[in-house]
C-alpha cells in the first residue's frame, strides 16, 4: 500500500516462516530464463525398487543449448509418484534436486513397475524418460491423474518438437488412451496432433491424409461412443469434451459429422435454433471445408449483415479453399470489405492448407510496399501479417527465401515476429528431418492394424 516493500521482503517473509532457503531457490527461478530438462535413465532394478540417474540440464525448443548457456543449476521438487502413492496431490515433495546429477531408488510394484516424476505437473521442467518407459506409461493412464495425463501429453509434445524422443511415442500414448473421457486430456491429445500436421504440411499427401485421418477417427468413434447431441442433463465437463470432439472430427474430413453439419446449415439459414451455440462455429467450419458456391454466397451475406454472427462468418469464407474464392478474398481485402482491423483473421484462415501457406507468401511479397503503407510498422498488426504469410513453412529453402526477401527490407516494428517466424520454420524442418521414418512407420504399422480392426 506503501510502495515500500520489494520481491526480497516476500521471499524473507516466507522463508522465515517456512524455514526453507525461499530467497535462494527463487533467485534462480526469477533472475534467469528458461526452466530445465530431467533426464532419466534407468540404472538398476529389483522386483521392489528401481533406482534412477537424474541430470538436469537448460532445456531449448532448439535444442542447441551451448555448454556456456548451460551453467544454471535449478533447485528442483521433483514430485515423484509411484503406485503406493497415486492419489490426488499425494506425492512426495521432499527431494529437492539441486545438483547437475542425482540418484533416487523408488519402491514399485513387480507387476505395475509405474513411477512418475513431477506429479500433476506441479513443477516448472520437462522430464525425459528413457525409451521403453513411453511404452510402459501408454498402458499405465490408470495410475495418473488428469493433470498428470494431460501434463504428460503436453510434456512429450514439446520434447518431440525439440527432438528428445520419437513422435511414434507420442502418436502411441495418444491413440493408447483414446477412451480418456476429460476434457482437458482430449484438448491436449488434439492439440499434439495439431502440431505434428503443421509440421507435416508440406510432407507428401498420403503422410498428411494419414495424419489427419487418425485424428478424424479418433475424435468421431469417441463422439459416437457419448452421442453427439448436448443434453440438459449433460455435465459441464461433457459438454466441453462433445464440441472439442465434433470440432476435431469435422476439421479432419469425417464425412459423417461434416454431412450433418452441412445439413443442418441449410435449416439455420431458415431457422437458427436448429443447432445448438455450442455447435455453430464447427457447423460453419464444415460449409467452408465442404459446402459450394451457394454456400459461400450465404456465407457471405450473412457477413455482410454485420450482426453477432460476423467473425464466425469472416472465418468461414476466407477458409473456402478453391482458387476462386481465395482470390476473392484478396480482392475484399483490397476493397476494405474485409476490414483493416480483421485482415488477420482472413490470412489466418487462407493459411490453413499448404496452397495457402504459398498463397500467402505470394500475396506479401507481391504487394509488399502497399502492405507497408497501409499497416505502418508502427502498428502492431503488420508484425501479425508478416507472422502469419511466413509461420506455416516447414521447410529449409522456404526459410532461406523467406531471409532473402527480408534481407534489404527495414524490419523494426516486425523483426521479433520475423525471428519468431524462422525459429518456427527450423522448429519443424528439424522434427520432420529427424522423424519422417520414424512417423512412416508408425503410420505404416497402425493404418494395417485400421484395416483388420474394421
Amino acid at each position: 500500500a506503501w510502495q515500500n516493500a520489494t520481491t526480497a521482503d516476500l521471499w524473507d517473509h516466507l522463508e522465515k516462516v517456512s524455514g526453507k532457503p525461499v530467497k535462494e531457490s527463487m533467485s534462480i527461478w526469477t533472475k534467469n530464463v528458461g526452466h530445465p530438462i530431467v533426464t532419466v535413465e534407468e540404472v538398476a532394478k529389483t522386483e521392489t525398487e528401481i533406482t534412477l540417474k537424474l541430470t538436469q540440464n537448460r532445456f531449448l525448443k532448439t535444442a542447441d543449448v551451448k555448454e556456456e548457456e548451460d551453467q544454471i543449476i535449478y533447485p528442483i521438487v521433483l514430485f515423484f509418484k509411484t503406485e503406493a502413492n497415486t492419489k490426488e496431490g499425494d506425492f512426495d515433495t521432499t527431494k529437492i534436486f539441486d545438483t547437475r546429477e542425482t540418484t533416487i531408488t523408488l519402491p514399485v510394484s513387480s507387476a505395475s513397475d509405474f513411477y512418475k516424476l513431477n506429479g500433476n505437473h506441479s513443477g516448472f521442467f520437462v522430464t525425459k524418460y528413457p525409451e521403453s518407459r513411453y511404452e510402459k506409461l501408454a498402458k499405465q493412464s490408470s495410475l495418473m491423474t488428469d493433470d498428470d495425463k494431460a501434463g504428460l501429453i503436453g510434456e512429450m509434445t514439446t520434447l518431440c518438437t525439440a527432438g528428445f524422443i520419437k513422435t511414434s511415442n507420442l502418436l502411441n500414448l495418444i491413440v493408447s488412451w483414446k477412451n480418456e473421457s476429460s476434457p482437458g486430456i482430449w484438448d491436449q491429445m488434439l492439440v499434439a496432433l495439431g502440431s505434428i500436421r503443421r509440421a507435416w504440411l508440406f510432407e507428401d499427401k498420403a503422410t498428411m491424409d494419414k495424419l489427419k485421418s487418425i485424428s478424424a477417427k479418433l475424435a468421431a468413434d469417441k463422439l459416437n461412443e457419448l452421442g453427439w447431441e448436448i443434453e440438459e442433463t449433460d455435465s459441464f465437463n461433457l459438454k466441453e469434451l462433445k464440441v472439442s470432439l465434433f470440432s476435431a472430427a469435422v476439421n479432419n474430413g469425417d464425412e459423417k459429422y461434416s454431412k450433418l453439419c452441412l445439413d443442418l446449415f441449410q435449416k439455420y439459414l431458415e431457422d437458427e435454433s436448429v443447432i445448438n451455440p455450442l455447435y455453430r462455429d464447427t457447423m460453419f467450419t464444415a460449409v467452408a471445408l465442404k459446402g459450394d458456391a451457394k454456400d459461400y454466397d450465404a456465407v457471405f451475406k450473412i457477413y455482410r449483415k454485420n450482426d453477432s454472427r460476423k467473425l464466425v462468418a469472416l472465418r468461414t469464407f476466407t477458409r473456402f479453399q478453391a482458387k476462386e474464392y481465395v482470390d476473392k478474398t484478396f480482392e475484399l481485402i483490397k476493397e476494405k470489405i474485409i476490414l483493416p482491423q480483421d485482415i488477420y483473421i482472413a490470412l489466418s484462415m487462407i493459411g490453413n492448407t499448404q496452397e495457402g501457406v504459398i498463397t500467402l507468401w505470394k500475396w506479401l511479397t507481391s504487394n509488399w510496399e502497399q502492405v507497408v503503407l497501409d499497416f505502418p510498422p508502427s502498428l502492431n498488426m503488420l508484425s501479425y501479417i508478416v507472422k502469419i504469410c511466413t509461420s506455416g513453412f516447414t521447410h529449409y529453402k522456404q526459410q532461406d527465401e523467406v531471409k532473402a526477401f527480408f534481407a534489404e527490407k527495414q524490419c523494426n516494428g516486425f523483426d521479433m515476429a520475423l525471428a519468431q517466424s524462422l525459429d518456427s520454420i527450423t522448429t519443424k524442418a528439424k522434427w520432420v528431418e529427424r522423424d519422417g521414418a520414424d512417423l512412416d512407420e508408425y503410420l505404416a504399422k497402425i493404418w494395417i492394424i485400421n484395416v483388420r480392426n474394421e
